[in-house]
């Protein structure tokens, strides 16, 4: 299965408020607090600026990749493509998300597919040479690496934990919980998910049928815990989804993930 083609938009983009944008995003990721701030400056000035259009791939599995990217707008697909063809999907990035830490660590081949999933994706491509010299200066993003790639480590321990002896709907509102409360914009009375991902899209993240999640999310539009629209899902109730996800609803609220929830924490 091969990505769509296509032209990225022609409108001109101010470089500047890019950079700055992404500064921004980039202290306030996990770990890098501990950077001193002239060392995040000369991040954000080494990286260039690149766009990609829907559709198009920004690296492909096994490529040489020595960047580490910050996502500044639009949206990424990280998935891997079995040799049968079947799409394993891991991810959705989002803006802020940070993506190439091991490969601009020890300089090998990418481990995913990036494809881009809007019209018009923005990145900031940090060049590894850069991150590996300043890392040597300051212990501070040394220590900021460390904290991702642990964090990102336990929560791939936890996706197989739930991956090997939880039913779908568990599985399905620990990854709603787990969005919402990475990406969600807070309403009055709900909590907004709003990025392009369909039934097949979290089917294939799950690795169930397309028929078997919409049968889950119909069951949890009944039970009043999410309303869905296009592009789109809601949050009504968070505590009870946190309850059937099987995570305790104040480390669910969190909005600054020190680590992931553990499998079974609500029971615990």
């Amino acid at each position: 299965m091969e990505s769509r083609k296509s032209v990225v938009p022609r409108t001109k983009i101010d470089a500047s408020a890019v950079k700055a944008s992404a500064r921004l995003m980039l202290e306030r990721t996990l770990g890098f607090d501990a950077c001193r701030s002239a060392t995040l400056d000369a991040l954000i000035a080494a990286g260039h600026i690149h766009r990609i259009g829907k559709g198009t791939t920004l690296v492909r599995r096994g490529d040489p990749f020595d960047f580490l990217c910050i996502l500044a707008s639009g949206s990424l697909e990280s998935r891997v493509l079995l040799e049968n063809g079947t799409r394993h999907l891991l991810h959705f990035h989002q803006p802020g998300d940070l993506f190439g830490i091991t490969t601009s660590c020890d300089c090998g081949p990418h481990m995913v597919d990036l494809i881009a999933r809007c019209a018009d994706c923005v990145v900031l491509m940090i060049p590894g040479a850069v991150v590996r010299g300043n890392s040597l200066q300051d212990p501070g993003l040394s220590q900021a690496i460390a904290r991702q790639l642990a964090f990102r480590g336990r929560e791939l321990y936890e996706r197989v934990v739930a991956d090997s002896s939880m039913e779908l709907s568990v599985r399905l509102a620990r990854v709603i919980v787990g969005y919402a409360r990475q990406y969600g914009v807070d309403k009055r009375d709900r909590c907004e998910l709003s990025f392009k991902a369909s039934q097949a899209d979290f089917a294939d993240l799950l690795g169930a049928t397309r028929q078997s999640v919409n049968t889950v999310i119909h069951q949890f539009r009944e039970e009043g815990l999410i309303a869905t629209r296009y592009s789109t899902i809601a949050v009504i109730d968070f505590d009870r989804l946190c309850e059937h996800a099987g995570i305790d609803k104040q480390v669910g609220k969190l909005t600054k993930m020190k680590w992931p929830p553990l499998a079974f924490s609500a029971q615990n």
